[in-house]
């Protein structure tokens, strides 16, 4: 490859240093994967033994900086509703706390890494939602809304009382710890051993990322280097761009050059159109097939939606020898995810229905048709003909306890916390369904199964556990509807990590880990809107203006970040495959062509860059 963010970088490193001189060197990168391509480029231009630089996610060094342990996430909210009890003279139970209580630590999250006034932040929010309660044709307000107006009231109250809390037992939030840095630069970082500090390959930045840069770059020790290109820095109608020429004009500024690598160099950009997301895989299949240059290196096929690896790997031509998969596949697209969720469906319903020692027959067969159950019930040697009969011919509704009893004979015990008693509590509830997953998870690791549902399991059962002795300790969940709310919250962003070589063949990504990195030949998929850029959902419960008004990330911001992810992929690219489905509708989904796609329709050159569709 001519050249690469990564080489530049190292170039740019030598030059100042020599090859001997990085002891005293830090490079801050947004994401580990730079820095193992860092060390790479690094030892090329070496031709004997040396200090590599320290090289460090802003993460990693922030919060080396704190003496203060970083609360754990799920601990995070049981400690929240503990200040929450504190302030609140009629708080909700904590079945409803969970329900909102991640909402309320994503916004104090914000109000600390954007070293906002809590006081003025929620003192605004409480005249918004005064407003928006109040009513033309009523002279006062109901004991409703004045209820409703006293928890925005305190929210305040509760950030302080919150950290207070948290710092009494020697926690703190990662985002205070920025907070902190940010706002006593000279105590943290004025006696910082490092004679020079690169701070490489970022873009969306916090406000205190901000103040803790800047400070690096005004006394002299800093140095940034942004990864961008003429294209869409020098255009400030290119939102791509956006968060780059706010940062200059601030004085982060840089004395590199940027290369004009989209409009200036040439590339051939291929858009395919595919029936079905399963078909997107089948194109890049054949692409894979008929092209030999993506079994190099400088090769990668990039997923905007994650939840194609796992059709995708099942897909990949026999030409491809050699393959590093650097993404994790989404926890909650695996069967073992589906289960989970059945499993407390069916116990939600057992309450619902108020049928004791009984199963509703729709939720027998979730669950006992999952894909991972009928290997249990094979193993098991489990016959539930008779039953299957009974639902079918005599039109049975609810299946007695008995019967399955009797069907499941000494393996019924696995399956007996259906039959969820509410005296019970949630934490013997829970101990069936770790029960349930072991036994699962022997079955899948004695017959050799799909290795993503080996890890989806482990993982999943790590969880688990782990909610198990949050609760054990805070006995403050009691239905299995805030249980499983409290399972998703600590697992709806979990991956199933892969192992591989980073260094060799084609590299398999989703978007967020192509940041810095570069390629020659590639391809990307879900090239459609709601996923490129992706719908916006917010985990906050400030509206969008308020948002706005204190400099809050909002989706205007989400989809600024997406549009530099997609053009910084095109700016050293050559040979690039554009994949998105235009099958259709399905659901909610409109299967729109992405508006990217669009974009570089109407504003590349043709005499550069050609554009096949």
């Amino acid at each position: 490859m001519e050249s690469s963010f990564v080489k530049d970088i190292s170039l740019s490193l030598i030059k100042n240093h020599g090859k001997q001189s990085f002891k005293n060197v830090l490079v801050l990168i947004p994401s580990q994967r730079i820095g193992l391509h860092l060390k790479k480029e690094l030892a090329n231009q070496f031709e004997e033994p040396a200090w590599l630089p320290e090289i460090s996610t802003i993460d990693s060094f922030v919060t080396s900086l704190s003496e203060l342990v970083i609360v754990d996430e799920l601990d995070a909210i049981f400690e929240l509703y503990l200040s929450y009890l504190k302030v609140f003279e009629k708080p909700d139970d904590s079945d409803t706390f969970v329900t909102w209580g991640k909402q309320i630590l994503s916004d104090f999250n914000d109000v600390d890494k954007y070293l906002l006034e809590s006081k003025d932040v929620f003192k605004n929010l409480r005249s918004i939602k005064e407003i928006e309660s109040w009513s033309f044709n009523a002279e006062e307000l109901t004991e409703t809304q004045q209820k409703f107006l006293e928890f925005w009231d305190k929210l305040g109250h509760l950030y302080i009382q919150y950290n207070e809390d948290l710092k009494a037992k020697g926690l703190c939030t990662k985002s205070s710890i920025y907070k902190k840095i940010a706002s006593n630069q000279i105590e943290y970082l004025a006696g910082l051993k490092f004679e020079k500090i690169y701070i490489v390959g970022f873009n969306a930045l916090s406000t205190s990322e901000i103040a803790i840069f800047k400070f690096m770059v005004d006394s002299g020790q800093g140095i940034i280097l942004w990864d961008a290109d003429a294209y869409y820095i020098n255009d400030k109608n290119q939102e791509a761009g956006s968060f780059i020429r706010k940062y200059l004009k601030l004085g982060l500024s840089s004395k590199q050059s940027y290369n004009d690598g989209i409009k200036g160099k040439e590339k051939v950009i291929q858009i395919h159109g595919a029936n079905s997301n399963i078909g997107q895989t089948m194109v890049a299949s054949h692409i894979l097939e008929k092209e030999s240059l993506f079994q190099t290196k400088k090769s990668a096929i990039v997923f905007a939606d994650e939840s194609l690896l796992r059709p995708m790997l099942n897909v990949l031509p026999s030409n491809i020898s050699k393959m590093n998969v650097a993404m994790g596949y989404p926890l909650n697209a695996s069967n073992s995810y589906s289960l989970l969720d059945q499993l407390f469906v069916t116990l939600k319903n057992v309450g619902r229905y108020q049928q004791k020692n009984s199963l509703y027959y729709k939720d027998f067969e979730q669950i006992f048709h999952h894909e991972l159950v009928q290997l249990l019930v094979a193993e098991k040697d489990i016959n539930l003909e008779d039953i299957e009969e009974k639902v079918n011919k005599e039109n049975y509704t609810y299946i007695p306890k008995k019967s399955l009893e009797s069907a499941l004979g000494g393996s019924f015990n696995v399956f007996d916390f259906l039959f969820y008693n509410k005296e019970d509590g949630v934490v013997q509830l829970l101990e069936g369904v770790i029960n349930l997953f072991h036994e699962v998870r022997d079955v899948v690791l004695k017959i050799n199964a799909d290795v993503i549902e080996k890890e989806a399991i482990l993982l999943i059962l790590t969880s688990l556990k782990k909610v198990q002795h949050v609760l054990e300790k805070n006995d403050i969940v009691k239905s299995p509807e805030s249980l499983l709310l409290l399972i998703k919250q600590l697992i709806r962003t979990g991956k199933i990590s892969f192992y591989g070589e980073p260094l060799q063949g084609l590299q398999v990504l989703g978007l967020l880990e192509t940041r810095g990195l570069d390629f020659e030949n590639l391809v990307l998929l879900s090239c459609n809107e709601e996923v490129l850029p992706a719908a916006s959902f917010t985990q906050s419960l400030m509206p969008y203006d308020l948002r706005k008004y204190f400099g809050l990330p909002t989706k205007d911001d989400k989809e600024a970040m997406f549009a530099y992810y997609f053009y910084r992929l095109l700016q050293r690219s050559k040979n690039i495959h554009l994949i998105y489905n235009n099958g259709a509708p399905d659901g909610m989904s409109s299967n729109e062509i992405s508006r990217y796609l669009l974009q570089i329709q109407n504003e590349l050159p043709t005499d550069v860059v050609r554009i096949e569709l």
